[in-house]
């Protein structure tokens, strides 16, 4: 990937301001192991006690420690430790709720993904008075109602997708962001490396203050998307970076496996799986929108009505958004036990009842079966993930690369991590 589209971001050369040594005596000498350890705000504390969040994993004791610091802060960790939680308690901890200009603008890849980080600004914000969040994305409500919103509310908190932050910054002028403070990228790497998103956040970053806080969040980085993050950084600010070894990139409690099984017999296995394992809530990845229509009415003609599928476009018509709006809702709030989706859902959501992930459809990447496996097991909680590997790939199938060839790069990269689905499925359940 060119970084040509990044040439225009300024080299910024002032001062760097030196930390204070009060500050680094406030935090840098804490022991972490407890969240009041990092000097929040007793709003902020009495949230995340609420939250139930009774020690902050090992990610979150880093980075909030140099986050609270004013670090630039590029972050990797793995699936399901809290990276959204870093963000939103470093700026909560510090904004001013007086304050009727927007301070916090997070970007996010997905709808879906940037109601999750509204939403956990809106949790553990509820003891702080006049905290204003807004959530701004495309295909939701028109730019018409976000404008009357932005004039009505003055939030000083704002989430949003790439092109319709855009819209509203740039092109509309209706969100000043010129006394911002932090700028934050959640699910980093997968916008710095799509063309059409990194044009925009270079758009949107070059609006802003020249002085604020820059953050990146990811499980996967690589090293291209890297640089070009760093780019977005004056030469003279230290950044802070936290990376992760590959092989400690699963969760924990995360149990995996794989089975090698023809196309037209992948249904049958499923439903063996779905009728034996004890399930509370699975995410089911497939190729397609069209795959995953299929797949649902298959099911229910099998008798199981607690299934929904969740897709991006317009494949079901003008109400497609709001329908998908819906359908993520309700499956984060547990009505229903099956999700039939399309990689839309396998970076960042965070669902605290799903247990099982299975890839119906392979993912074409060794990166993208990183993100979807790590939709189970998230917070320390038991998960299994199971991935269907085709015989023998379907002729025209267009894919970067075969099942088969995803399935050895996991195996050499994972090799003590991934093992073949055992005869027995009630063993899943066993840990």
């Amino acid at each position: 990937m060119s970084s040509a589209l990044l040439d225009d971001i300024p080299d910024f050369k002032e001062e760097q301001q030196p930390i204070k040594d009060k500050e680094t005596e406030k935090y840098g000498n804490y022991n972490v192991s407890q969240f009041k350890n990092f000097g929040l705000k007793e709003e902020l504390l009495r949230a995340v006690k609420e939250a139930g969040f009774e020690h902050p994993t090992r990610v979150q004791a880093e980075s909030l420690t140099n986050a609270l610091l004013g670090e630039q802060l590029i972050c990797q960790a793995k699936a399901g430790t809290g990276k959204t939680a870093v963000f939103v308690l470093t700026v909560l901890n510090t904004i001013n709720t007086d304050s009727n200009k927007v301070e916090c603008l997070v970007i996010t890849h997905t709808r879906e993904l940037a109601q999750q980080a509204r939403d956990e600004f809106l949790r553990l914000g509820k003891f702080m008075k006049s905290v204003k969040v807004e959530c701004f994305y495309g295909g939701g409500e028109p730019v018409s109602v976000n404008i009357q919103t932005i004039e009505t509310v003055k939030p000083q908190i704002v989430v949003g997708t790439p092109g319709r932050l855009k819209d509203l910054i740039c092109e509309r002028k209706a969100l000043k962001v010129d006394r911002l403070k932090y700028f934050i990228l959640d699910e980093a790497d997968t916008m710095i490396e799509d063309l059409n998103m990194r044009k925009d956040i270079q758009d949107i970053f070059l609006k802003s203050p020249q002085e604020k806080q820059f953050m990146a969040f990811s499980a996967t980085f690589t090293e291209s998307s890297r640089t070009s993050l760093k780019r977005f950084i004056a030469d003279n600010k230290h950044i802070y970076e936290i990376t992760i070894k590959p092989e400690q990139l699963f969760l924990d409690k995360l149990k995996q496996y794989y089975m090698k099984v023809p196309e037209g017999l992948k249904f049958h296995y499923l439903r063996q799986i779905l009728n034996t394992c004890k399930l509370n809530q699975c995410i089911i990845f497939v190729k397609s929108a069209e795959k995953a229509d299929a797949l649902v009415t298959e099911l229910k003609k099998k008798g199981e009505e607690s299934v929904r599928q969740l897709y991006g476009g317009n494949r079901l018509g003008p109400d497609h958004q709001k329908m998908r709006q819906k359908t993520y809702e309700q499956f984060r709030n547990g009505h229903f036990r099956l999700l039939i989706a399309t990689n839309l859902m396998g970076r960042g959501i965070d669902i605290d009842k799903v247990n099982y992930v299975i890839n119906f459809d392979m993912p074409d990447s060794l990166e993208t079966y990183l993100h979807r496996v790590g939709r189970a097991g998230r917070q320390e909680t038991n998960g299994v993930a199971i991935s269907f590997v085709k015989s023998e790939e379907e002729s025209g199938d267009a894919k970067k690369q075969t099942d088969e060839e995803v399935l050895q790069q996991i195996l050499k990269q994972y090799p003590d991590k991934v093992q073949q689905l055992p005869q027995d499925l009630s063993t899943l359940d066993k840990f």
